[in-house]
């Protein structure tokens, strides 16, 4: 019942994630922020950046950061599942990671000790383009990474990363596996650029004007810079479903046959929360349901990040998985009576 995590390991791909917020119709992504990319004050920084922007899961600044703190939430995972139980706390953690992150040391480590404990619900996406801001990956190393996962005691599949039903054919492949598991997608950087593509140039460079005139002339791109046609958008942001109430920073009101889905429509808007294709749940999935696995003296809480929270009586504050269901009085809840109070902060 809980949400997945996406961790952006490859964080200089972060423009990637900035456009799909601002598809999803994300409040804090209007589409002047991604004009305003890697710009002082935006919140469009080169990295992701926690805190700065909704939907950013951890700041993947350093490389190998992203992959090792990604093995950290999956073995976080882990133990909730143990504490509270999987039919509560059952999510993946998927990774997108690329050369320079599996070059660093501190991903052998994170890698290790991921294939050691055979943290299954752990996928990482590979962008295996072969190319570093200098060049080549050549240069550098020669690392079969495949037959490195697989020493680690990962699963691994390898398959075109420009194959998006190949992709998801291995995606549901490694949600099989009792094993952490590398998807090694080959793809080319700067794919579509006729004169740059597949050339460190397209690493990090604006591909210039002349570049950037032959790539929507070569893809047939006729739309101006930053115009996002209408059909495009309404696909993803069609409004025939809603979001969890859990998804909200306040306690949702008990939620009745009849008045779920507006209800639920009131706080969405009320909470000024997306509403889109991928960040949504049919009413009927939202309703708060009875939390067996928590003492009668906590209280659930929804942290504005995204945490959900527990205050016990005594005071003390321990944080779990999010989206987890909350028990409200008057729904058969053993959370008790009273509504509970929300924290601004953890």
């Amino acid at each position: 019942p809980d949400r997945d995590r996406v961790v952006l390991s490859a964080g200089h791909g972060s423009k990637l994630q900035y456009a799909l917020h601002y598809l999803l119709g994300y409040e804090d992504m209007p589409i002047e922020e991604l004009q305003r990319f890697r710009q002082l004050g935006s919140r469009t920084a080169g990295h992701p950046e926690y805190g700065h922007a909704l939907g950013v899961e951890t700041t993947t600044g350093p490389l190998g950061q992203g992959i090792s703190t990604a093995v950290c939430m999956a073995l976080s995972e882990r133990m909730l599942a143990a504490r509270y139980g999987a039919d509560l706390v059952n999510h993946h953690t998927y990774v997108i990671a690329g050369d320079g992150c599996l070059q660093e040391g501190i991903s052998h480590e994170a890698i290790d000790l991921a294939g050691h404990l055979k943290l299954s619900r752990l996928i990482v996406f590979w962008d295996d383009n072969a190319i570093s801001i200098d060049g080549p990956t050549s240069l550098s190393t020669s690392m079969d990474q495949p037959a490195r996962f697989k020493a680690a005691g990962w699963d691994v599949q390898t398959v075109s990363g420009h194959d998006m039903e190949a992709v998801a054919v291995a995606i549901e492949a490694a949600r099989q596996s009792d094993r952490p598991s590398l998807i090694a997608c080959r793809t080319m950087i700067g794919k579509g650029a006729p004169n740059l593509g597949g050339s460190e140039k397209t690493h990090g460079a604006p591909l210039g004007e002349a570049e950037i005139a032959a790539t929507r002339e070569n893809i047939g791109w006729t739309f101006a810079p930053f115009e996002v046609p209408d059909d495009v958008l309404f696909a993803w942001r069609e409004r025939d479903d809603v979001p969890c109430p859990d998804l909200l920073d306040e306690a949702a009101p008990g939620l009745g046959e009849a008045g779920a889905r507006r209800d639920v429509q009131r706080l969405a808007k009320r909470m000024r929360v997306p509403v889109g294709p991928r960040a949504r749940l049919e009413a009927d999935q939202c309703r708060p349901q009875p939390c067996r696995s928590l003492p009668l003296d906590d209280r659930r809480l929804q942290h504005p990040a995204g945490e959900v929270l527990f205050r016990r009586d005594d005071g003390r504050r321990a944080a779990a998985s999010n989206d987890l269901h909350r028990s409200i009085p008057g729904t058969g809840g053993d959370a008790g009576g009273g509504a509970a109070a929300l924290l601004s902060r953890p």
